[in-house]
Protein backbone atom coordinates (compact mmCIF):
# COMPACT_ATOMS: atom_id res chain seq x y z
CA UNK A 1 0.00 0.00 0.00
CA UNK A 2 1.37 3.43 -0.99
CA UNK A 3 0.69 6.06 1.68
CA UNK A 4 1.33 9.79 1.24
CA UNK A 5 1.85 11.80 4.42
CA UNK A 6 1.23 15.46 3.59
CA UNK A 7 3.21 17.51 6.08
CA UNK A 8 5.25 14.42 6.86
CA UNK A 9 8.32 16.41 7.91
CA UNK A 10 6.45 18.23 10.67
CA UNK A 11 6.20 17.38 14.35
CA UNK A 12 3.20 15.07 14.05
CA UNK A 13 3.77 13.90 10.50
CA UNK A 14 7.26 12.52 11.14
CA UNK A 15 5.92 10.30 13.93
CA UNK A 16 3.27 8.94 11.56
CA UNK A 17 5.93 8.33 8.89
CA UNK A 18 8.05 6.42 11.39
CA UNK A 19 5.13 4.19 12.39
CA UNK A 20 4.08 3.63 8.79
CA UNK A 21 7.62 2.70 7.74
CA UNK A 22 7.55 -0.07 10.35
CA UNK A 23 4.16 -1.35 9.21
CA UNK A 24 3.98 -4.42 7.00
CA UNK A 25 0.86 -2.96 5.39
CA UNK A 26 2.79 -0.04 3.89
CA UNK A 27 4.98 -0.79 0.90
CA UNK A 28 5.79 2.88 0.21
CA UNK A 29 5.59 5.98 2.42
CA UNK A 30 5.87 9.37 0.71
CA UNK A 31 6.81 12.38 2.80
CA UNK A 32 5.09 15.21 0.91
CA UNK A 33 6.21 18.48 2.48
CA UNK A 34 7.02 21.99 1.31
CA UNK A 35 10.27 21.77 3.29
CA UNK A 36 12.02 19.08 1.26
CA UNK A 37 15.23 19.51 3.27
CA UNK A 38 13.38 18.55 6.46
CA UNK A 39 11.63 15.71 4.60
CA UNK A 40 15.03 14.34 3.56
CA UNK A 41 16.27 14.64 7.15
CA UNK A 42 13.28 12.67 8.43
CA UNK A 43 13.82 10.02 5.75
CA UNK A 44 17.51 9.80 6.65
CA UNK A 45 16.78 9.50 10.36
CA UNK A 46 14.26 6.70 9.87
CA UNK A 47 16.45 5.04 7.23
CA UNK A 48 13.82 2.89 5.57
CA UNK A 49 13.87 1.99 1.89
CA UNK A 50 10.08 2.48 1.90
CA UNK A 51 10.36 6.25 2.39
CA UNK A 52 10.63 8.82 -0.37
CA UNK A 53 10.57 12.58 0.26
CA UNK A 54 8.97 14.95 -2.27
CA UNK A 55 8.57 18.71 -2.25
CA UNK A 56 4.89 19.67 -2.21
CA UNK A 57 3.18 22.87 -1.16
CA UNK A 58 -0.49 22.05 -0.50
CA UNK A 59 -1.44 25.46 -1.90
CA UNK A 60 -0.19 24.24 -5.30
CA UNK A 61 -3.11 22.12 -6.49
CA UNK A 62 -1.31 20.47 -9.41
CA UNK A 63 1.73 19.53 -7.29
CA UNK A 64 -0.55 18.02 -4.65
CA UNK A 65 -2.49 16.04 -7.25
CA UNK A 66 0.80 14.76 -8.71
CA UNK A 67 2.05 13.67 -5.27
CA UNK A 68 -1.21 11.81 -4.58
CA UNK A 69 -1.29 10.04 -7.93
CA UNK A 70 -1.15 6.28 -7.39
CA UNK A 71 -1.58 6.54 -3.62
CA UNK A 72 -3.86 4.17 -1.75
CA UNK A 73 -4.14 6.45 1.25
CA UNK A 74 -3.33 10.01 2.30
CA UNK A 75 -2.66 11.21 5.82
CA UNK A 76 -2.96 14.98 6.31
CA UNK A 77 -0.50 16.24 8.93
CA UNK A 78 -0.43 19.85 7.77
CA UNK A 79 -1.27 22.89 9.84
CA UNK A 80 -4.04 25.34 9.05
CA UNK A 81 -2.89 28.09 6.72
CA UNK A 82 -5.03 31.09 7.38
CA UNK A 83 -5.35 33.87 4.85
CA UNK A 84 -8.46 35.26 6.50
CA UNK A 85 -7.97 38.49 8.41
Amino acid sequence: MKIVVVGGAGMMGCIAVQDLARSEAASEVVIADRNVTAAREVAGYIASSKISPVEVDVRDHEALVQALRGADCCLNATTIISTWR
